[in-house]
């Protein structure tokens, strides 16, 4: 929000999810939250938000509601910034380095965890069949989990309710918005049924289950986005020929 033109707000977001994306493709956890992964994660978060730009931006947060009088569409904004490459790349490193620095302190098998101590058993909580282990690392980490949440949702509310100069293009803002919102069908169908496929392969990869379901979320975010767009631009094409009723 204080320095938009030095840094690529979408690369950093994506970037700070990356090393679980990685993990989740089948790679080791220490090796997906250590330097040594930042060659592999950089390029392919760069990839991965320059497919998002061009293909499934704009569709999929056609879809997005408006809350509190704020239109989420607005962040299909993002589809029209074209930021350097240098610049790009710099904000991956920056989301992947604070993830995996986040992690060294928040997770038992971390050896920064364990040199500290945050990794000492404090307690242990009883859910039914399902028991978990509490560290001052794990309450580290499940805080924040909670509050960054939060502060994600508000600031996601601020910079379009207050229109902070820069982060985003607000005259393509003012045309998207202005638009109707398509169905959501068919991205929900295709959310749907990876969940199911992600759930199913569940008991066979264990603890690498959910992060299984993120990599299947990120696929269904791009296609899902790319197919709700092209059935907008081409409807919106059909309704515009001259003499045909609309629909």
């Amino acid at each position: 929000m204080y320095f938009p033109s030095r840094f690529d707000g979408l690369a950093l977001v994506v970037g700070a999810g990356a090393p679980d994306l990685l993990f989740g493709l089948g790679a080791g956890w220490l090796f997906a939250h250590s330097p040594w992964a930042l060659p592999i994660l950089v390029p392919a978060v760069v990839l991965y938000c320059l497919s998002l730009r061009r293909w499934a931006l704009p569709g999929l947060f056609r879809l997005a509601p408006t809350i509190f009088g704020t239109d989420l569409r607005a962040y299909g904004a993002m589809s029209t910034s074209r930021p350097p490459l240098t610049r790009s790349l710099a904000s991956a490193a920056v989301g992947v380095g604070s993830h995996q620095l986040w992690d060294s302190f928040t997770h038992a098998g971390h050896p920064v965890a364990s040199a500290l101590g945050l990794d000492q058993l404090l307690f242990t909580v009883g859910l039914g069949p399902l028991t978990r282990d509490f560290s001052i690392a794990r309450l580290i980490q499940y805080s924040g989990h909670s509050f960054g949440s939060m502060i994600t949702v508000g600031l996601l509310y601020l910079i379009v309710r207050r229109r902070s100069p820069g982060v985003l293009n607000w005259a393509e803002v003012d045309r998207l918005t202005a638009m109707r919102r398509p169905k959501a069908t068919v991205p929900l169908s295709l959310v749907g049924v990876l969940t199911v496929a992600g759930i199913a392969v569940w008991p066979a990869v264990g603890g690498r289950g959910p992060f299984v379901l993120i990599v299947l979320w990120a696929v269904a975010v791009l296609v899902g986005g790319r197919l709700v767009e092209r059935a907008y631009v081409d409807e919106s094409s059909e309704r515009a020929k001259p003499g045909q009723p609309a629909r």
